[in-house]
């Protein structure tokens, strides 16, 4: 393992100027933190630059509410330090995208938008899609790399076409990425109000097969209905050939855990930010390679790439457990207090099969 975390997410703020429906921000322990100073931040990089970090991810809430942003940034780009933005870009005015060019040292700015016009509008907020718009064109007039996400929930299945058509042709960016809204267990929302229905689930992966083909390689995702069609299609190639996957049969969970952890608006170290509530210390009092290499909580959640998936009563007879490496186990938790590993219904393959036993994954 490596000493000390290639790159890290920090929250700078648990305040936004929006409030998506789906959005798990306002309903959990990070909403009601504080936001650190501006010195604090400052100090931080300083250990940061210290270990020799990589990158860091930043993101809020909405980082622009602060007045400090470029500050901050700054103070990162002079640390050596390269970033990833995660904003929802209603904020940049040419000034704002003029700055950050001469800032320099940013990966890519990662800017929500989950549809064109009303679609987006539907879960995001009136106006929030011009605004939107207008501040990614800002971004790339500047010569910023833009990289949008769609997020899956109830108001977009069905718009995937549309979506990339808007992106690629009206747009103009090279790519973009789409997860799906998922509720954790620090959020109070209800999940059968946010999250996808298995069928709605299966409707979105016919989307991305669909238009995988007339865009391929120009959408990618680390999680959702697109990850999922990805890891079932591999299982189940796999299954056929009889060739063994790595940490197959085993809760390998996210490997994540292995590279990276985040950083609370309030200064708290988290394992990541499906997790707010287990505090494991806090920047500029502990020190993060020590938490890093000692916390009790990231053992145990590196520990279960070792975990048999035979030791779930629920996966000990499923046909497709050799191949399986379990899920999120932040989900976990939500679902069944981490009793099973793969929790969600639809993040199951078999449970996904049980309901729609006739999904054409498209092996050959």
């Amino acid at each position: 393992m490596i000493q000390s975390p290639a790159f890290l997410s920090l929250e700078l703020t648990s305040r936004c100027n929006l409030r998506c429906s789906y959005c798990y921000h306002f309903d959990s322990s990070s909403a009601s933190c504080g936001d650190l100073p501006t010195s604090e931040w400052l100090q931080f990089f300083d250990e940061l630059q210290s270990l020799k970090v990589f990158a860091v991810i930043l993101s809020g809430g909405e980082p622009f509410v602060r007045p400090d942003i470029f500050e901050i940034i700054a103070k990162c780009a002079a640390s050596k330090i390269r970033y990833t933005l995660l904003t929802n870009a209603t904020l940049i005015t040419q000034e704002y995208a003029q700055r950050l060019a001469a800032i320099g040292r940013c990966n890519v700015l990662q800017v929500s938008l989950d549809g064109v016009g009303e679609v987006n509008d539907a879960a995001r907020g009136k106006g929030s899609f011009d605004a939107a718009v207008q501040g990614i064109r800002n971004l790339m007039t500047a010569g910023l790399k833009v990289y949008p996400r769609l997020t899956y929930s109830h108001h977009n299945v069905g718009k995937l076409e549309a979506t990339a058509d808007f992106m690629f042709n009206e747009l103009g960016v090279k790519s973009f990425g789409t997860n799906g809204a998922t509720v954790f267990s620090d959020n109070r929302k209800d999940k059968q109000a946010v999250e996808l229905s298995i069928r709605e689930y299966a409707d979105a992966m016919r989307e991305h097969q669909k238009v995988l083909k007339k865009y391929p390689g120009r959408i990618a995702a680390m999680s959702g209905p697109m990850a999922s069609l990805r890891t079932w299609s591999n299982m189940l190639k796999a299954k056929r050939d009889g060739i063994p996957v790595v940490c197959g049969g085993c809760h390998a969970t996210c490997t994540m855990v292995y590279q990276a952890m985040s950083v609370r608006p309030d200064g708290a170290m988290i394992a990541c930010t499906s997790f707010p509530e287990h505090v494991m210390g806090y920047i500029n009092k502990d020190r993060v390679a020590e938490v890093w290499r000692n916390n009790a909580f990231l053992k145990e959640l590196r520990d279960l790439r070792r975990k048999p998936l035979t030791d779930y009563e629920y996966c000990r007879d499923c046909e497709y457990r050799p191949w399986c490496a379990g899920g999120c186990p932040a989900v976990a938790l939500q679902y069944n207090d981490g009793t099973r590993p793969s929790c969600a219904a639809r993040l199951c393959l078999r449970k996904f099969l049980d309901v729609v036993p006739d999904f054409d994954f498209e092996l050959d």
